[in-house]
């Protein structure tokens, strides 16, 4: 098989500056018909993952850029999708392309970036839709604990947002299903809740948060549980440990305001 094309990253924020303008001066259709027009499937597969994370990713997304996103998201899936049916030799990798198209596309339309005033009821459909469309494909390609954890939590935190707590907690429960086998797979105990990965405690609060909000009070401790012990790592963690404890507790305190 002959080399595959790629683009740099300097050609790619080159070409994104270019693309920014078409989608600022004639919207996203337009914008979306410039990477279209890119003959090179890969490069084509790479213009359309720039623009996710450009118009999605960090605090300032504005409502036209999320549903601009919405836009070159179902249209990178569909290519993605559509090019590993013409490709026999390497057709898982199109479609983890699309897997994690939809992942970051579910996560990024969440409300826990600190930029939540930008979501409005669609962009939590079409979250809800995407980790729905990733957790299918992470069947299909037999994907292991972690990858399931992600897209149920992010399922999870569009029910939430959705005012669907009932569901939430189904889709959150799943998600610490799957911490607590990795936890057990690297040797951990998950019910030494003291000792357990950030990203279980985070499922827990987020377990705990949407049974309160469904009605069940036991909710409360777990929840609180959860947050002392990300808060005691903030203050008193070092390194790693200590910086994604302050991402966990970031995302929760803004869903605990939201949601």
């Amino acid at each position: 098989m002959a080399e595959e094309k790629t683009l740099s990253k300097d050609e790619l924020e080159s070409r994104w500056t270019t693309l920014r303008q078409v989608f600022d001066s004639d919207g996203s259709m337009a914008c979306l018909a410039v990477i279209h027009s890119e003959p090179d499937d890969a490069c084509k597969n790479q213009l359309f993952r720039l623009a996710v994370r450009k118009l999605g990713g960090g605090v300032g997304a504005t409502i036209a850029d999320l549903d601009a996103m919405v836009t070159m998201g179902d249209a990178a899936i569909h290519h993605a999708l559509e090019t590993a049916v013409h490709r026999n030799s390497d057709r898982e990798r199109w479609q983890d392309s699309a897997n994690i198209l939809a992942y970051n596309l579910s996560a990024n339309l969440c409300d826990c970036w600190g930029d939540g005033d930008s979501r409005q009821k669609r962009h939590f459909e079409a979250g809800l839709r995407y980790a729905d469309q990733g957790l299918e494909l992470r069947r299909q390609l037999k994907k292991g604990p972690g990858p399931f954890s992600m897209a149920y939590w992010a399922r999870g935190k569009h029910l939430l947002s959705l005012g669907r707590a009932s569901e939430a907690v189904e889709a959150f429960r799943e998600s610490l299903a799957c911490e607590e086998s990795m936890a057990r797979e690297n040797g951990g105990n998950p019910g030494a809740i003291d000792t357990v990965p950030g990203g279980l405690l985070n499922t827990r609060a987020f377990l705990g948060l949407s049974l309160l909000r469904s009605g069940d009070p036991a909710g409360k401790a777990m929840l609180e549980e959860a947050l002392a012990i990300l808060r005691a790592r903030a203050t008193e963690g070092e390194g790693e440990m200590k910086e994604d404890a302050q991402v966990y507790l970031d995302q929760i305190e803004e869903s605990v305001k939201r949601n």
